[in-house]
């Protein structure tokens, strides 16, 4: 908000122009500051005045000792009073604060209001700039009449009122610069600027002016008066509030051909505009930079500008202008691609289409979950869309107490900003322990953060609240960009501490219609950012029409106010308003109708208004029953121009489309959960020739025999839902269908749409291929589910096996066509599952892949494998033991899926590394189609969770893609043969991962052990639970199967500890979580100097948020950032942990919080254990909450602790975290690490162990109990 001194123009122009309406006011707590121009406190109290246009100056507050000030305004927000507030103060001059338009979604929170001493001889006179008798006597009755045909919009008599004014009163700088705005107004650009360089010669020092002369320059093409006055503003706008006159001097450059200097003046600008509120700085450069040659700059600045505006009123030329970029052009071409960087943006906002940001966005963004660019146009779009994502039925994101945590957090900016020193940038908050009266403000400001004070001994400790309360405040901190760990070492110090709270508008469409809509309602805090929070039908509207051009919204708002878009369209509006679009700047221009201005007269029919008038022909299109118009319209907006000619080339076309459209099943759970499915699509892809008319796939023969029109076979299809995808098959093979191949395809749509990647890879297969698959599915079709599942096995793995191998080239399409054939027929026999199929199975991967061993024939002949993937390869056929081919028909599906499995996976991922029993668990026929639930004996590839592990079901097409997916296995993966054992005892071989920690050294011991040492991490304490720290080597025995062992190596509890914090985040743990990070950055603290640490969190997947460091901020802060989400994995997490710690040398532990049952991991318990137990690490386990209630997870958890040499614990509320948190920390800095040899084993089983001590009596051991040799 610009506040010049004294200026004669602050407010003027938004408070003469604010339509006049039936009033309705309310109150607004506005808080401020007076500082001199060097920041300081003046030393007196000084006067706070309101001028406005009809009552003049009057006393309204007094500021504090500290330069503060409080006023409760009346706000109304439908007035048409223009008021400013001034400092009043003898012989000082004022900044005055436009506040004409504020309202109470306007940050109460206002800039400072600047004095300096005034110039000797001058007068503050001027800046009663409302007051009638301001107005020169002469010029009084001109004003007067100019003022009433403005509210008016009759420019051309205000005009001439003006002009009158000006010349019976030449120095009467208000009415200069109103001239100036109604010749702009009515895009007279020379006129405006002259009148506009009246004001500027009157009062050098205004520098909104300067920035109306260049604009107003630039609109006339006065490319040298727009040079001279930027250049003049810029050394003038010394704080920099001005980054728009970049954009004009930029612009004149460009015209004077200065291209250098116009390519400086834009970065400069854009550099400048930190809020983006102008992004066609982007553009200007984009085109300067296409000037001098620099093509790949210009499209990175142009698709910069599309994305800061996408709804820009040269958006589409813009996009066509991008597409013929260095491309060269004829003359006529040039001309009609040269860009207009007259095209300039709009003046600067009074704040009538804009609202407060509370926070800014970067912090609001971060609260509710926004990824991508923000941008000053866009925000409130994304914002409330945001909020609908989160309370819509069905919603998948579900951020738990989202929209409790976003109230909170704009209360929480609220009342923060009130606390601290007000600049024109935001709110400085500065904390300090220093004083009694300092401490007590810095509590309560910590509390509002989800922080509090401690005390420890004597010292005042600054830590993470612990209350479930806090849960709501704990991730302000992080969105702010305050660093909470410098926060609390700095004021643990004794030293201030400061941040920012930003305050930023923007755009919000409607502007004030918002204020006169929520009226009557009490104002929360965060203004009407927190409405939105509160009514999903008013963030449905903000979001439909912040989606919208300024055009469009203005031009519904013109037949439908808020409350109606918000009661009866909010729906719609949400979903479809970012497709309705004018033709025209003007809010009552002609819609840019889906199908151009010829489809004007369908789109009248369908709606029942003139798409010539926007307004009402938007809100009939909203008005249809449903909004199934609404979606029609939207759908075909967003198709292409041939989909949009065809489907509005007639009235009658498009009625019909429309009807057909309207009565699917898209809408039956109505408007708010529309799903567009298949005719959605065929809106918008069916297949058209290069003449605009239907192309059918194998010809028309192969969908029908009518000769009737393309809408009547269309419509009359029974297979219509298969047009899309065939055509789209066909586009993809790269060769046309023939008749019966297209026939069978839509026949067989349903049972073999997940098969349509094998046809498109294998584009030589025809009738014949496609009937050999229908016989053989017919086949199949009729055997019990056992056989079902083995010969599908068999099958999916040749077709899988035969199109890699066309797409490495070592088939041909022919040969591969030729090989899916008979795949298909030699499987089966007199319509019947054969016999031998797994005889015949292995005959056709024979004949394709030659002579010799057939696994290294498919990895060499067929597959072409680079040596890092056959490497992959055969450790998957190693972990998942793979068998070698023979004679048992039972293992050919085995076999052969395996080979894919090796083809298509990564060895390194959790579930295909840690269950050994993964491929033979793989359900060929998938569950719902034994149980005949859907179609044939086709489908998808799909993990499928499980109580006893996750495994695979359908078939194998796109498992490589699927796999992608799987979380990892660690950073040091299993090296071990599995064995075949259904519990999952088995583990696993392998070579180097693809992820290695920077510190740590290669890794060679696995949680199988041949030839390397097994390390045993033991505790001591006496009979009274103390530790005992004193014992040597000599005092520890190891038993190996009850035999003593040599110890190889021994460490007392002096060395470094590796910890690793595995913190569970699920939803369930949103209120238990301030807890767990208020113990978790206390147990860090305890850690010694050299102990290392590591963070992870886990919810559906396990994450790193810290690898092993000694910088124990850094951890803390990791700590810090974790949030309640999502479901629990957690045994994938104790897996995936466990495995990052093999190869860290000296002792290692794992803490483990959680609080409930695992609902999310791909591996079974068993699996996890196990390696768990293999790895040897102890664990030490925490339950809490929900996991308490499960004995069986309990048992399984004390199981782990016991096992590996950690502790179990279970606590029933949160605040009992940080006393069990205490005591792991206690226990870490106890104990010794031993190890020995292990003696030879010619099995892999469990092997126990026990650890003795031999004096004194009394002494209680606990450690690892056992491990697996190779």
């Amino acid at each position: 908000m610009r506040t010049p001194f004294a200026s004669p123009l602050a407010g003027v122009v938004s408070g003469l122009f604010v339509l006049i309406l039936p009033a309705a006011a309310n109150s607004l707590l506005m808080r401020g500051k007076v500082v001199t121009e060097d920041g300081s406190i003046p030393n007196r109290s000084i006067r706070i005045e309101l001028f406005c246009h009809d009552t003049g100056g009057q006393g309204i507050t007094q500021t504090d000792k500290k330069g503060n000030y409080l006023w409760t305004r009346e706000v109304d927000p439908l007035s048409n009073r223009a008021c400013v507030l001034r400092a009043a103060m003898t012989e000082f001059d004022s900044t005055v604060i436009d506040i004409s338009a504020f309202n109470w979604s306007t940050d109460p929170n206002l800039p400072p209001i600047v004095i300096r001493p005034r110039a000797a001889g001058g007068s503050n006179a001027d800046v009663n700039i409302f007051f009638e008798e301001g107005v020169p006597l002469a010029a009084r009755t001109a004003w007067n009449n100019a003022e009433r045909l403005i509210q008016k919009k009759n420019w051309p008599a205000a005009e001439r009122e003006l002009r009158t004014a000006v010349k019976v009163a030449p120095k009467f700088t208000r009415g200069w610069n109103a001239l100036g705005f109604v010749c702009a107004t009515q895009n007279k650009p020379v006129d405006a600027r002259d009148a506009y360089q009246h004001v500027v010669q009157l009062e050098p020092k205004a520098l909104d002016a300067l920035l109306d002369v260049a604009r107003e320059s630039i609109a006339a093409n006065d490319w040298d008066t727009a040079e001279k006055t930027a250049a003049i503003l810029i050394k003038e706008d010394t704080k920099q509030r001005y980054p728009e006159i970049y954009l004009h001097q930029a612009t004149a450059r460009y015209y004077l051909k200065d291209f250098d200097g116009a390519e400086t003046s834009a970065q400069t600008g854009i550099r400048l505009d930190r809020r983006r509120e102008v992004p066609r700085m982007e553009y200007v450069l984009g085109v300067i930079l296409e000037a001098k040659g620099d093509f790949p700059g210009a499209r990175e600045h142009l698709t910069q500008y599309l994305a800061l505006d996408s709804k820009a009123a040269d958006a589409a030329e813009v996009r066509t202008h991008m597409e013929n970029l260095g491309k060269p052009r004829t003359a006529a071409q040039e001309a009609a691609l040269e860009p207009r960087l007259e095209l300039q943006v709009t003046k600067s906002s009074s704040g009538l289409e804009e609202a407060w940001v509370p926070g800014g966005m970067k912090a609001m963004a971060a609260i509710v979950h926004l990824d991508g660019p923000l941008t000053y146009f866009g925000f409130y779009s994304d914002y409330c869309r945001a909020i609908i994502r989160e309370v819509s039925v069905g919603s998948t994101q579900g951020k738990p107490q989202f929209i409790q945590s976003l109230r909170t957090y704009l209360a929480t900016i609220s009342e923060m900003s009130q606390l601290g020193e007000r600049n024109e940038d935001g709110t400085r908050i500065t904390l300090s322990l220093a004083t009694d009266e300092r401490r007590k403000a810095t509590e309560h400001i910590l509390r509002l953060l989800g922080w509090k004070l401690g005390q420890k001994d004597s010292a005042v400790t600054v830590e993470p609240g612990d209350q479930p309360e806090d849960s709501l405040r704990q991730a302000i901190p992080t969105a702010l960009g305050i660093d909470e760990i410098h926060m609390q070492e700095e004021l643990e110090a004794g030293r201030e501490f400061q941040f920012d709270i930003p305050t930023e508008n923007a755009r919000l469409a409607g502007g004030e219609n918002w204020s006169t809509l929520l009226k009557d309602a009490p104002v929360p805090p965060g203004g009407v950012a927190a409405s939105f929070a509160s009514d999903w039908h008013l963030a449905k509207t903000c979001a439909g029409l912040n989606s919208m051009s300024e055009a469009a919204s203005a031009a519904l708002l013109t037949a439908a106010d808020l409350r109606t878009l918000a009661t009866r369209y909010a729906d719609q509006l949400a979903r479809h308003g970012g497709t309705f679009s004018v033709s025209s700047g003007a809010s009552g221009g002609a819609v840019a109708l889906p199908g151009g201005a010829e489809s004007a007269p369908v789109w009248q029919k369908l709606a029942g208004e003139n798409p010539r008038n926007a307004g009402p022909f938007f809100r009939a299109v909203l008005d249809k029953p449903v909004g199934t118009l609404a979606a029609f319209y939207s759908v075909l907006a967003r198709s292409d121009a041939a989909h949009q000619r065809f489907f509005t080339k007639t009235t009658a076309r498009a009625e019909r489309f429309y009807a057909w459209y309207r009565q699917g099943d898209e809408f039956r759970n109505g408007q708010a959960r529309q799903v567009e499915g298949w005719r959605t699509e065929l809106l918008q892809k069916l297949p058209l020739d290069d003449a605009g008319n239907v192309r059918y796939p194998g010809g028309k023969a192969a969908w029908t025999a009518s000769a009737g029109s393309d809408d009547d076979i269309l419509l009359g299809l029974a297979t219509l839902e298969t047009l899309v995808p065939i055509a789209e098959l066909e586009q993809k093979r790269g060769r046309p269908l023939d008749e019966g191949s297209v026939k069978l395809l839509a026949r067989h749509y349903s049972e073999w749409n997940s098969l349509f990647p094998y046809f498109a890879r294998l584009n030589a297969t025809r009738n014949e291929d496609f009937t050999a698959l229908e016989r053989f599915a017919n086949a199949v079709s009729l055997s019990p589910a056992v056989t079902q599942n083995t010969v599908l096995g068999e099958w999916h793995s040749l077709v899988e096996l035969i199109s890699r191998g066309v797409e490495a080239g070592s088939i041909s399409q022919n040969a591969g066509a030729a090989a899916f054939r008979r795949t298909c027929q030699d499987l089966v026999a007199t319509g019947r599952v054969a016999p031998d199929h797994s005889a015949k199975a292995l005959a056709v991967l024979r004949e394709i892949a030659g002579s010799g061993d057939l696994q290294e024939a498919v990895a060499g002949k067929i597959l072409r494998l680079s040596e890092e993937r056959r490497a992959a390869f055969d450790r998957i056929l190693k972990l998942q033991n793979v068998p070698q081919i023979g004679n048992d028909p039972e293992s050919t599906a085995t076999v052969l899926s395996g080979m894919v499995y090796a083809a298509s996976l990564d060895p390194d991922g959790l579930l295909v590394n840690a269950d050994p029993t993964l491929l033979r668990k793989h359900q060929f026929l998938s569950l719902d189609k034994q149980r005949d639930q859907r179609p044939g004996v086709f489908s998808p590839v799909a993990l499928v969770p499980s109580a006893s592990g996750a495994y695979l079901t359908g078939g194998l097409v796109n498992l490589g893609e699927l796999g992608k997916h799987f979380a990892p296995a660690g950073r040091s993966v299993a090296r071990s043969t599995p064995r075949d054992t259904p519990s999952g005892s088995g583990s696993a071989t392998g070579g180097n991962s693809v992820q290695v920690a920077t510190d740590l050294p290669p890794v060679e011991a696995d949680f199988k052990v041949s030839g390397r040492l097994v390390e045993v991490s033991a505790t001591v304490t006496d009979s009274r639970g103390r530790y005992v720290d004193t014992l040597t080597r000599k005092d520890f025995t190891i038993l190996d199967q009850k035999n003593p062992q040599a110890i190889s190596a021994f460490e007392p509890q002096s060395n470094e500890v590796s910890c690793v914090l595995l913190l569970d985040t699920t939803g369930s743990m949103q209120f238990a979580l301030p807890a767990l990070k208020n113990a978790a950055l206390r147990l860090i603290s305890e850690l010694r100097p050299e102990d290392s640490v590591a963070v992870y969190n886990f919810s559906e997947s396990v994450t790193e948020l810290q690898a092993f460091t000694t910088d124990k901020a850094s951890a803390k802060r990791a700590v810090l950032r974790t949030e309640a989400y999502g479901d629990t994995a957690l045994y994938d997490a104790l897996a995936r942990v466990g495995q990052d710690l093999v190869g860290r040398a000296g002792k290692k532990v794992i803490v483990l919080f959680t609080d409930g049952k695992d609902n999310s991991s791909t591996l079974n318990p068993d699996a996890a254990i196990q390696r768990a137990k293999a790895n040897g690490v102890p664990i030490y386990t925490i339950a809490q909450g929900e996991a308490i209630g499960h004995k069986d997870l309990l048992e399984q958890l004390a199981g782990i602790s016991k096992a590996t040499g950690g502790q179990a614990f279970a606590i029933e509320k949160p605040s009992e975290i940080g006393r069990v948190f205490d005591k792991v920390s206690e226990d870490l800095t106890h104990g010794y690490l031993l190890s020995f040899q292990p003696p030879p084993s010619e099995n892999s089983e469990w092997r126990p162990i026990q650890v003795v001590v031999s004096a004194p009596r009394g002494l209680k051991v606990r450690a690892r109990e056992g491990y697996y040799p190779e």
